[in-house]
């Protein structure tokens, strides 16, 4: 980026930040009476991973799903915390219980990922670079699980569309 006051012509200028609806934090666009999660959605063989994320408040809460009536478990936590942006891969496509409960949700926006923004060993390592642990279990969450994926995931792309902006998660909640 150019200093307006010392270029010449036409100023150098660079995306400082990328404002998606999971990613807000001005006051002015976010409702008072909620939270303005991102989730994370985190499909591993028969169970899954979510993380929601609140950029606003700092706070993430992580939690994996597994047994009988799966899609119908992520629904329900999709129902509560009411993202208003997701992140997952295309594996969504094929569980049309969930894609059908997200057609019918307003105002949610959906971000596709390809599999490697949940890659296992490059989100342990942000995860513990992120919060200055020596292992996911110092948060509660087990290490190589499912819920570091996620957890993982939502914190890089908070990152990346967060620019030079310190958008942060600076505590994170491991529920069952």
């Amino acid at each position: 980026m150019e200093d307006p006051a010392s270029a010449k012509g036409i100023v150098k200028r660079d995306v400082v930040r990328i404002i998606t609806p999971g990613t807000v934090i001005e006051d002015s666009m976010l409702k008072e009476d909620r939270n303005n999660y991102l989730a994370t959605i985190y499909f591993a063989k028969d169970e899954a991973a979510l993380c929601f994320a609140d950029a606003s408040t700092g706070k993430a809460y992580v939690t994996e799903l597994s047994g009988a009536a799966l899609q119908q478990k992520i629904i329900n936590q999709l129902a509560r915390f009411a993202p208003s942006e997701i992140v997952t891969t295309k594996e969504l496509e094929l569980n049309p219980q969930i894609t059908q409960f997200l057609d019918n949700m307003a105002n949610c926006m959906i971000t596709i990922r390809e599999k490697t923004a949940f890659e296992v060993n490059a989100a342990e390592e942000l995860v513990k670079n992120h919060f200055g642990v020596v292992s996911p279990e110092n948060l509660g969450i087990e290490s190589e699980s499912p819920a570091v994926c996620a957890l993982g995931c939502a914190l890089s792309y908070i990152y990346e569309t967060g620019g030079n902006k310190s958008i942060s998660i600076g505590e994170v909640e491991y529920f069952s």
